[in-house]
């Protein structure tokens, strides 16, 4: 049944929903908030074609989400209304392909190529998200309409996550969340990225009335309540770290933006007596895991770790992409410093994205892809500084939420996660697009300064 449900979305879906969206435009702003929003719900609305549920590493089949299926409607209607305003080649394109094609190499030579193909299908598909944020950004006219439609995607997922926090902690009586999420861990690390953006939009943008204000300050509220719930103790130090820097951003340029002062000021206050409260509501998971924290946990950490420290010295090219797992089960001297998850008759995998990625790419695939992350998080930060507008502002808060995400690389794998990816691609295409505009109207206002000359 399952089948025939993603069939019909894809045959009928798809056209449907391009056909109503360049026949009624608003369509194609609600699709646009509610691809975001589906992002959180990963596996639950999903199918996963040569399944293989057995295996131990991040990616286990040929997946299709329905924001897979938004993406394809979307840029669909791109293609047919704006072709002449598509950016085809954003500016980090040559990096990306040369990370994909280093990608496809280490797959085609690895031990069981599939495993790397089920990753290869994923990176496509968060390709496709990213490149589709960001046309759907530079050929709006201003940007307005669309960059609503994304604050709203994002506000659904904040308020959706209070919503699950509050029961699942409260009702359900769980002592760390996972939210819609098989671990809790991963909740920090899919929050993390909009929340700074999030703070800042309600409290900078004057074009935001009372309710959209309201709204997005209980979203942002909300998310940092469910990092709270998880228990996470590296998610307490980077939610409070993005609450701080999101106040700062804001409180420092209030005179040159011309924004209600008051709303900011307000706004401070309220963030100040809510984390408060909520610190207070969380307080016992908070104490507990500073004090009570398995140690057997970090132990298995720094051993698989080390398993993956020497998969990168053995093999330049990795043991294969999605194979970390793999090679720790199949492979004896990967194994034998194992001790704590000895008994393990499938090998876990490594709790450290850039060593996972060595162990699986060699260590110039590690190169390619912190040179892939810093393509993108270096300009819109750097974009960001000019402090000039609200746009300027909003790259800050994402160049901050992306920042604190890439440092949970160090204790986490949770990037390779299908809707962890997705809120990457997303999180990036709204700032490398911002980045994109904010050139543009630099370019269109020499131009006006030489013609006025």
């Amino acid at each position: 049944m399952k089948y025939i449900a993603f069939a019909l979305a894809i045959v009928v879906g798809i056209p449907g929903m391009m056909m109503v969206s360049i026949i009624m435009p608003k369509i194609k702003y609600l699709l646009v908030s509610f691809m975001i929003f589906t992002t959180m719900l990963g596996a639950r609305v999903s199918i996963n074609f040569l399944s293989m549920e057995h295996y131990r590493g991040p990616s286990r089949g040929f997946e299709i989400t329905i924001t897979d299926i938004i993406v394809m409607a979307l840029i669909l209607v791109l293609v047919a209304t704006k072709p002449r305003q598509i950016i085809w080649i954003p500016k980090t394109f040559l990096i990306c392909l040369l990370f994909f094609i280093l990608a496809v190499i280490n797959v085609v030579i690895s031990p069981v190529p599939i495993y790397g193909y089920f990753f290869l299908w994923q990176i496509f598909r968060a390709a496709m998200l990213y490149w589709c944020i960001i046309n759907l950004i530079v050929t709006e006219e201003g940007g307005t309409e669309i960059l609503t439609a994304i604050w709203a995607g994002f506000v659904a997922i904040g308020i959706f996550m209070l919503l699950i926090a509050f029961k699942q902690k409260y009702l359900d009586g769980y002592y760390r969340i996972p939210a819609l999420f098989d671990h809790s861990n991963t909740v920090p690390s899919f929050l993390i990225m909009p929340l700074c953006m999030l703070l800042i939009w309600g409290m900078a943008d004057k074009r935001l009335g009372f309710i959209q204000y309201g709204l997005s300050m209980a979203a942002s509220l909300g998310m940092i309540f469910a990092i709270f719930a998880t228990g996470s103790r590296t998610g307490y130090v980077v939610a409070a770290g993005s609450v701080v820097a999101a106040i700062m951003i804001v409180n420092l340029r209030k005179r040159r933006l011309s924004v209600d002062q008051l709303r900011i000021r307000f706004s401070t206050l309220v963030i100040i007596i809510a984390m408060a409260i909520g610190g207070l509501m969380v307080i016992d998971t908070v104490i507990y895991r500073f004090l009570h924290a398995p140690e057997e946990s970090e132990g298995a950490r720094e051993e698989f770790n080390y398993a993956a420290e020497m998969m990168a010295e053995d093999k330049f090219f990795g043991v294969g992409l999605n194979q970390y797992s793999y090679a720790l089960t199949n492979v004896e001297k990967y194994r034998e410093h194992i001790v704590i998850m000895a008994n393990e008759e499938e090998g876990g995998v490594a709790h450290h994205i850039y060593l996972l990625t060595a162990a699986e790419m060699g260590y110039t695939g590690l190169a390619v892809f912190i040179l892939l992350l810093a393509s993108i998080v270096l300009p819109i930060g750097l974009n960001g500084l000019r402090w000039k507008h609200l746009d300027h502002l909003l790259m800050l808060g994402l160049a901050v939420g992306i920042v604190a995400f890439l440092m949970i690389g160090f204790l986490e794998w949770v990037f390779r996660l299908t809707p962890v990816i997705y809120m990457f691609a997303m999180t990036s295409g709204v700032g490398i697009a911002l980045v994109t505009l904010d050139k543009q109207r630099r370019k269109e206002a020499k131009l006006q300064r030489v013609s006025v000359d």
